[in-house]
C-alpha cells in the first residue's frame, strides 16, 4: 500500500552535503545525524529543529549514541571521536590507517566497534577511551552490525564475515554474499536469528546465522528499488536498511528515492511511501518504533550534465502507523 506525507515532519537546518547516518537516542526525542559536510548534528526530532552541532576535520561516514549524552563518529579523517554533548567536549579516542566507513555499539560487550577501508575492525572501550583489539578482515570494510554476541562484517569482493565477540581469535563464519554485486548495507534482526543486506544492484538478501542445512534453505533474496521505463528496467542501489525492534520488520531506502517496509519472514512488502526529492541515504527507527527518520540526499551515482538541478539534502521524521510496519500475521 502507498502512503503519503501527512504524518511527516521536515527538519530544519539539514546538512549541506550527503547524509551518512541517522540514529535516535533512547527516548526517541533526539536524532543524531552524520554528514559529508563534516558536521555531526543533533536534532529535536519532535520539534523538528537543530539543537547543536560539532565540526569535524573531514566528511563523517557514520555516528552512533553511546548513551544519551555521548556520541561517537568517524569518517575520512580516519579518527574515532567521542563527543560529550552536554559539555561540548570532543575526545580523539584513536585512529585507523584509512577512512572509517562504519561504526556500531555492542550492548552485549559495552564497546564501540569501527570498520575501516584499512581492512580492519577495531573494538574501543568507552570507559578507558582506548583500543581493546583490532582484527584484519582481508578486504575493505563497507558495513557492520551486531546483535547479541554476533558481529557481521560486509567487505569488498562480496565477502561476509561473522565473528563471535566472546572469541575474536578466529572468525566464526566466512561466506560469499548471496547477492551478485557489492554489499552496501547490513543490519541484524533484533531477535538475533540473522541479518539482511542490501546491494548496489537493487536487491536485499535475508540471511540466517544458524549453519544447519534446514535453516540455510530459508535464506533468500528479492528485487527492490527498481523502476520500469517502457521496456527498460532501471536498477538502483539499496543504500539504507533499518529494523523495527518490536515487529522484526524492516525499512529499505534506495537511490530511486523511495522507502519501502518489508516483512522478511513472510516475504511481503507492507508499505511504500511517496518519492522523496533524491536518493535515500539513511534510515533509522526510534527505539519504540513509532518514528522513522529518513535522510534524502544526492549520492553522485548519476552523471549530472550542465545545469541540472540537484535537490538539497533533506531530513524527515515520519510518525509510523501500525499498518505500515506490523506483519499481516499479527493483524489477524
Amino acid at each position: 500500500m502507498s502512503y503519503g506525507q501527512d504524518t511527516e515532519t521536515r527538519l530544519s537546518d539539514a546538512p549541506t552535503d550527503s547524509i551518512s547516518s541517522l540514529q535516535f537516542d533512547s527516548s526517541g526525542r533526539k536524532l543524531l545525524c552524520a554528514a559529508w559536510d563534516s558536521k555531526l548534528r543533533i536534532y529535536d526530532a519532535q520539534a523538528g529543529i537543530l539543537e547543536c552541532d560539532f565540526k569535524s576535520q573531514a566528511p563523517l561516514l557514520d555516528a552512533l549514541y553511546e548513551d544519551d549524552n555521548h556520541a561517537w563518529a568517524g569518517g575520512l579523517a580516519r579518527k574515532v571521536t567521542r563527543y560529550n554533548i552536554e559539555r561540548n567536549i570532543e575526545d580523539n579516542i584513536g585512529t585507523h590507517e584509512e577512512a572509517i566507513s562504519c561504526m556500531v555499539r555492542s550492548q552485549e560487550k559495552g564497546c564501540v566497534i569501527s570498520g575501516s577501508w584499512d581492512q580492519e575492525i577495531t573494538l574501543w572501550d568507552p570507559r578507558t577511551r582506548s583500543r581493546i583489539v583490532s582484527r584484519p578482515q582481508n578486504e575493505r570494510v563497507y558495513s557492520i552490525d551486531t546483535v547479541g554476541n554476533q558481529l557481521v562484517v560486509g567487505t569488498a569482493q562480496r565477502r561476509i564475515l561473522i565473528w563471535d565477540l566472546r572469541n575474536l581469535d578466529i572468525c566464526e563464519q566466512k561466506r560469499d554474499s548471496n547477492l551478485k554485486y557489492q554489499t552496501r548495507v547490513i543490519k541484524c534482526f533484533p531477535n538475533g536469528i540473522g541479518f539482511v543486506m542490501g546491494s548496489i544492484e537493487g536487491r536485499v538478501a535475508v540471511e540466517y546465522f544458524d549453519v544447519d542445512a534446514e535453516v540455510q534453505r530459508k535464506r533468500y533474496a528479492f528485487k527492490c528499488h527498481r523502476q520500469k521505463n517502457e521496456d527498460i528496467e532501471e536498477i538502483y542501489p539499496v543504500n539504507a536498511l533499518a529494523f523495527h525492534q518490536k515487529y522484526q520488520t524492516f525499512a529499505s531506502g534506495g537511490s530511486d528515492g523511495f522507502v519501502s517496509t518489508w516483512d522478511g519472514f513472510n516475504k511481503k512488502r507492507l508499505a511504500i511511501y511517496r518519492r522523496y526529492p533524491t536518493s535515500i541515504s539513511a534510515l533509522a527507527f526510534s527505539p519504540n518504533g513509532d518514528q522513522l527518520a529518513i535522510g534524502s540526499s544526492f549520492l553522485d551515482e548519476i552523471d549530472v550534465q550542465g545545469d541540472r538541478y540537484i535537490p538539497e539534502p533533506q531530513l524527515f521524521v515520519r510518525q509510523m502507523l501500525d499498518a505500515e510496519i506490523k506483519p499481516k500475521s499479527l493483524s489477524t
